[in-house]
């Protein structure tokens, strides 16, 4: 079997939009990909440089189908060249994951796809609601609460939020907003006179801005330290 063109890490930031010659996309596409238990997979009749992204455990149940990139690659080069066999390893972060989702359709994968070549992103609810209920408060966090400041957040604040993780997303505002006032999460928006215009949202303890790409708690914990 020849060998493959490219990395998981480097799967993963195709099928998410990354740029995959920027060494820091990999752990951060691989990372997001590892959060929803999601892993970069190519059909076993499809051309393996069309990666897209399917559950772990459906590709875990459909080995033979699903078919998984290696962690390193190597790239076969003609003899008349100055080197042989090159071999380039790409290491891959192993991050703890608290969230996951059970199966993706074909209909979800044919919008990574085209939200990957757009460079934005098509996030889920329960991506969204996820990732919110871990960085808003409606009181201010007993741990870490230096990490946190009070704002007033609006629909467009939600979406700043959820883009400072994910990257751009082509959800709308409205739509992120119907899913947070329909979880009860954060509870009811105020009609209040914000940056000198009438608005509705809410009070909330958020992380703050630089330690929102962070979803892990742990991982903050890492972060900090360098």
């Amino acid at each position: 079997m020849p060998p493959l063109p490219m990395t998981a890490a480097e799967a993963a930031c195709i099928v998410l939009g990354y740029d995959s010659n920027v060494a820091t996309n990999h752990e951060l596409a691989m990372l997001r990909l590892k959060e929803m238990d999601f892993v970069p997979v190519y059909l076993h009749d499809s051309n393996p440089v069309h990666p897209t992204a399917i559950s772990t455990k459906v590709q875990q149940m459909n080995p033979f189908v699903y078919i998984t990139y290696p962690t390193e690659v190597t790239v076969e080069h003609d003899s008349s060249l100055h080197h042989g066999v090159k071999r380039r390893n790409e290491s891959i972060s192993r991050v703890p994951s608290e969230c996951s989702d059970d199966s993706i359709t074909s209909a979800s994968n044919e919008k990574i796809l085209s939200s990957a070549q757009s460079n934005s992103v098509n996030i889920t609810k329960e991506e969204a609601l996820t990732y919110l209920k871990n960085v808003m408060f409606l009181e201010q966090p007993v741990t870490n609460n230096s990490l946190y400041e009070q704002i007033y957040v609006d629909s467009k604040r939600l979406k700043t939020i959820l883009e400072k993780r994910f990257g751009p997303l082509n959800t709308t505002p409205r739509q992120i907003e119907t899913w947070a006032s329909k979880s009860k999460l954060f509870g009811m928006r105020r009609r209040l006179r914000h940056d000198g215009a009438h608005t509705r949202g809410r009070l909330l303890w958020v992380r703050k801005d630089k330690y929102l790409e962070v979803n892990d708690m742990s991982d903050l914990v890492k972060y900090r330290t360098h």
